[in-house]
Formats: C-alpha cells, structure tokens, sequence
C-alpha cells in the first residue's frame, strides 16, 4: 500500500479494469449470442422477459448503491485499507460479504432475462461472476491480514455473495 498526496492510502489493485472488461464482454457476448443462438430463446412473451430482466437490473443496482452508502467513507473502487479502517456488518453485510459484487452480477444477468435468451443470461453473468470472484477473494485476503481477527469473525458468520449458497 501506497499513500497518496492527501495522506490517504492508495492500492496497487489493478482489478478495476479486468471487473469493467468483464462485465463488458459479457454483455456484448449476450447481445451476440441473443442474435445468433435461434432457438434458445425464453418460453413465452418476449415482453416478460424485458420486464423481468429490468426489475433484476434495477434490483441489482439498488443493492449496489445500498452497499456503497452503508460502507460510506469505507467505499473505493479499488482494495484498499484505510486509516480507522474496521469491519461493517450492518445494512446488506449482514448477509453477505460482498453484495455489490451481487449487485453487479445480478446488472448482468438481468440484462441477459432482457435479451430474451437461455444462453445470453448465462454468457452476460458468467464473466461478471468470474471477474468479481477474483476481485472478492484478493479483497479477502488483503481484508483478513490488515483487519485480523474481526474481519476473519466476520467472514465466518457471512456468505460471500448469496447467502445459504456461497
């Protein structure tokens, strides 16, 4: 860790960039599949699917913003640790430990539901999910060795990103 000019600390996190080329691909790569994959499409009304597949994206980004505005000061794009750093456990951390990187994966996957096709979910959620998998577990291990004992307690008493599941 590094300290910028306003005595704040700075990482070396380059992930940043790997998590927006992901989710990027992966939406591009829906898009393409929706358009070449004929016959995998979703059961029923087009219309449902751009329904629920918004409802998901806006589901998705109301956690996100939800889990920016309960870490506060804590948020940055990057894994850092800061002065005063401690563990938050309150808001949606109750449950999980990463539930913007849910929120996110949720954005993609709901804009495969848009796209109306089996194979778009999947290619629009995969390289997000995979992305930000990396990301959380380099976060973890960066959180547990600069925060201790509270952060490893915390850790043992959430999900990382959907509870009852991982």
């Amino acid at each position: 860790m590094a300290r910028t000019n306003r005595g704040e600390t700075k990482s070396r996190d380059r992930s940043t960039v790997a998590l927006t080329a992901t989710t990027v691909l992966g939406i591009a790569l829906a898009v393409l599949v929706a358009d070449q994959a004929q016959g995998l499409e979703l059961p029923g009304s087009g219309w449902i699917w751009l329904a629920a597949g918004a409802a998901t994206v806006g589901a998705g980004f109301a956690l996100r913003l939800w889990s920016i505005r309960t870490l506060g000061r804590f948020f940055k794009y990057r894994v850092v640790v800061q002065e005063g750093h401690e563990v938050v456990d309150s808001g949606p951390y109750r449950l999980v430990r990463h539930p913007s990187y849910t929120g996110m994966v949720a954005c993609s996957a709901g804009v495969g539901l848009m796209l109306g096709n089996w194979l778009s979910v999947l290619v629009a959620a995969a390289p997000t999910l995979i992305g930000f998998t990396v990301r959380l577990l380099g976060e973890e291990r960066t959180l547990a060795a600069e925060l201790g004992v509270p952060y490893r307690d915390y850790m043992k008493r959430t999900w990382r990103l959907i509870p009852h599941v991982w």
